[in-house]
């Protein structure tokens, strides 16, 4: 079997695979009441501040402990982009005078592998898509647009869909090569566990400032 062949028979079957490992704990993820705040018709700025303050602990680590083991893998090279349109929306809403205090720190699971940081960086490429949808939501409840405020949803732009197509390819063949299939999975799913566990431990402070 040549390597175009072998790559077209792994892909669906390592996606699904991945889909079927991570589908509860996405689920999960989405049900804390820090994430459905976000997509609730009384989302305030103030909760809106504590999503944003919660999620640069989480692309920091991505981007300083991620990122640097998967730069060559992935398609487009990394540029921090995220993690500046974070320091940006934080920004805007400290400009109408909401401070969010974060004093847990990100508990974060050792990368034993690229496969497991390319596993963990499925979870957070893949977080891009679902932004656009909370951007419309957002932008239609409360002080902010993709330009102004919620640049982080705004994921990639035009390109968000492209990217993370190429993203999924560039997987594939890693995978197809490397036969590291089990790896990858446990970094997804470590992903996904490393966010709800700290959103989780901010969920009383929406009650506090609604």
């Amino acid at each position: 079997m040549d390597d175009l062949a072998r790559h077209s028979e792994t892909s669906p079957a390592l996606l699904q695979k991945l889909r079927d490992a991570t589908s509860s704990r996405h689920t999960a993820l989405e049900a804390l009441p820090l994430s459905k705040m976000l997509m609730r018709d009384d989302v305030t700025l103030e909760n809106y501040a504590l999503y944003l303050r919660c999620m640069k602990d989480v692309i920091a680590f991505y981007d300083s402990e991620v990122l640097p083991l998967v730069d060559e893998i992935l398609p487009q090279k990394p540029s921090g982009e995220r993690l500046s349109n974070l320091a940006a929306d934080i920004a805007y809403v400290e400009q109408h005078g909401i401070h969010v205090a974060i004093t847990e720190p990100l508990h974060f699971p050792e990368i034993s592998s690229k496969a497991f940081a390319l596993g963990m960086a499925y979870v957070i490429e893949g977080s891009t898509l679902g932004g656009r949808v909370i951007l419309k939501h957002l932008s239609s409840r409360i002080d902010v647009t993709e330009r102004q405020g919620a640049a982080f949803f705004a994921g990639y732009g035009r390109e968000t869909g492209a990217r993370w197509r190429q993203f999924l390819e560039a997987l594939t063949t890693f995978v197809t090569d490397s036969g590291c299939e089990s790896e990858v999975i446990a970094g997804a799913v470590a992903g996904f566990d490393m966010i709800s566990v700290h959103f989780s431990k901010y969920s009383y402070k929406l009650i506090e400032i609604s």
